[in-house]
């Protein structure tokens, strides 16, 4: 967020009388560091569990990965869905899973959609 958005926001909270909905809340901060660590550790995530031939130390790896990513979006993005457990659906919830996904099938590539989407594009596009 730009410097000038939060200092609007900030004044704009300053100047709030009651009944306002803006009236005693506190001061916001710039969120683009947490943005850009989540960004940086969800495409480090991703890099990861597409790696081809993962190793047991690998997917060890991966399986920390998990934990910390789903930990680092509840903490800098708490209020997804305006509630504190706000990242207890199924596609966060599934972040966890990958491991076992990899164990039991092997390479994400196998059963990725990516391809059929894509030529599902395709063909519309040729209709």
């Amino acid at each position: 967020m730009c410097l000038l958005q939060v200092k609007f926001v900030n004044d704009s909270i300053k100047a709030a009388v009651p009944g306002s909905p803006l009236y005693q809340l506190p001061p916001i901060s710039d969120p683009s560091e947490k943005l850009i660590e989540v960004h940086l550790a969800a495409l480090k995530w991703n890099m990861q569990q597409r790696r081809f031939g993962l190793t047991s130390e690998g997917v060890d790896k991966l399986h920390k990965m998990s934990v910390e990513l789903l930990e680092l979006l509840k903490e800098n993005m708490p209020e997804k869905t305006g509630e504190e457990s706000g990242w207890n659906f199924e596609k966060a919830h599934s972040i966890l899973h990958k491991v076992r996904e990899i164990v039991l099938f092997g390479w994400t590539e196998n059963f990725s959609t990516q391809v059929f989407n894509m030529l599902y594009s395709m063909l519309i596009i040729m209709l």
